[in-house]
């Protein structure tokens, strides 16, 4: 069984934009200058790592590199992070250079996107729950959906809360195959100079705080169970 020092996350960064109608006319000529202008700052800031720059199956460019994904679409830009410890998010270089890395991103798109929404998620996998796990999450945490009698095989929750310039969210969705805990941060970008400054103003302890409750039911309760066998069944996506 994990040790609370032991939960990995994803983090990932967003800004959000209006849309570019000119996108799919443009991505060959911006994945050139992507590739060219923007991989080698990030590489720099991501410890250098280095960046393989392409367009995907649905038109949409991205970065890669062994520790973290990015990505531009017409929308928005996207940076993720993976493998940073839950109790020491805000100690990650790589988590800390997420700001810096979406910046860059964004000054090749900032003549014709304007931001419409900045905003972090922490992303918490943990796999395979007991099914005393998930009675106890039902009873703990206020679910969604109407409980009916009989053994929980499934749950859902979410909250959200305005605090004085984010909107503060927690989402809790688990079956007997995994529970995903996703908690993080909205904004207005208007409030910030920039997303950096938006980042700077963020606290990462909050995480812990909240996610670590949920974590403590599931160890108490026993960790991971075997499945059922119920035949074959399909791989499922990390």
């Amino acid at each position: 069984m994990a040790a609370p020092t032991e939960i990995y996350t994803t983090v990932s960064g967003r800004v959000a934009c209006e849309d570019d109608f000119t996108f799919s006319k443009n991505k060959e000529e911006l994945a050139v200058r992507v590739r060219s202008e923007a991989a080698p700052n990030i590489s720099q800031v991501m410890g250098g790592q280095t960046f393989r720059v392409s367009l995907d199956e649905e038109g949409d460019i991205t970065l890669n590199s062994p520790k973290a994904f990015m990505f531009l679409t017409r929308s928005g830009v996207t940076c993720s992070v993976s493998g940073a410890e839950l109790n020491s998010l805000a100690d990650s270089p790589e988590v800390r250079s997420i700001p810096t890395a979406l910046e860059y991103l964004v000054l090749l798109r900032a003549a014709i996107q304007k931001p419409i929404e900045y905003s972090v998620r922490v992303f918490v996998p943990l796999r395979r729950p007991t099914s005393a796990f998930l009675a106890a999450l039902s009873r703990t945490f206020p679910a969604n959906e109407v409980p009916v009698p009989g053994a929980i095989l499934d749950f859902s929750t979410s909250v959200s809360a305005e605090m004085e310039i984010f909107r503060e969210n927690l989402e809790i969705r688990a079956d007997r195959r995994e529970v995903a805990i996703r908690f993080g941060w909205d904004s207005d970008p208007t409030r910030f100079a920039s997303y950096g400054e938006f980042w700077r103003n963020l606290d990462f302890a909050r995480v812990f705080s909240r996610v670590s409750p949920i974590i403590d039911l599931y160890l108490k309760h026993g960790g991971p169970e075997p499945l059922p066998r119920l035949g074959r069944q399909p791989a499922k996506s990390p």
